[in-house]
């Protein structure tokens, strides 16, 4: 691993890459089409991390809710959240479709959930 980025076989990353990118953001996805791929339960991993970062964030938000003096400061945080979540998805989903890139998320994207 070198800069967050993970190495796997360059067959693997070929027949797998356009399926497995799409774990990323949703990441049931991979394991119904390519779940036999190391790539593909990797990124299904990493999604799955991810909407858990996003549930967790979420669930923060909420317990503090009454902080925010007006509901559209709360709003405004869920929906920055969720922006910035789906971008994330969508950056590492393109470093890989584009670049051939496997990147882990930073800090959560070292542990497995999805062997």
């Amino acid at each position: 691993m070198k800069n967050g980025t993970v190495a796997f076989d360059a067959a693997d990353v070929a027949a797998n890459r356009d399926a497995a990118s799409l774990g990323y953001v949703l990441f049931f996805l991979p394991l119904l089409s390519c779940g036999n791929s190391r790539l593909g339960r990797f990124c299904a991993n990493q999604g799955l991390l991810l909407s858990l970062c996003y549930l967790a964030a979420r669930v923060i938000l909420r317990s503090f809710r009454w902080l925010f003096l007006f509901g559209f400061l709360y709003d405004f945080a869920v929906t920055l959240v969720g922006l910035a979540a789906l971008a994330l998805g969508i950056y590492m989903a393109v470093q890989l479709r584009k670049y051939g890139r496997v990147t882990q998320l930073p800090y959560v994207g070292k542990y497995t959930l999805i062997r």
